[in-house]
């Protein structure tokens, strides 16, 4: 599980693919070695796996659709999530 995550948007297939490359690059440049891309096949969404950070980059309509800033801001109290 990873410790951060970002969320953000690209404007166009092409600038998400970019982002997520310039992403990868930063993470693999900074010691990240096992870095890597999600959702290639797809112009609408890409995830880059940092390990201890994830960053979903996506068509502004697909993360209105999804709204996992909804979902990933409630905070959890930390008795629920202790095994």
């Amino acid at each position: 599980m990873a410790d951060y995550m970002i969320i953000a948007s690209g404007t166009s297939s092409r600038h998400i693919q970019s982002l997520s490359e310039q992403v990868l690059e930063k993470l693999k440049n900074n010691g990240v070695k096992d870095s890597k891309i999600e959702g290639k096949e797809s112009g609408e969404w890409k995830l880059v796996d940092g390990i201890d950070l994830i960053v979903h980059i996506f068509h502004p309509e697909k993360r209105k659709f999804y709204e996992l800033e909804k979902i990933w801001s409630e905070l959890i109290p930390k008795e629920k999530v202790m095994i």
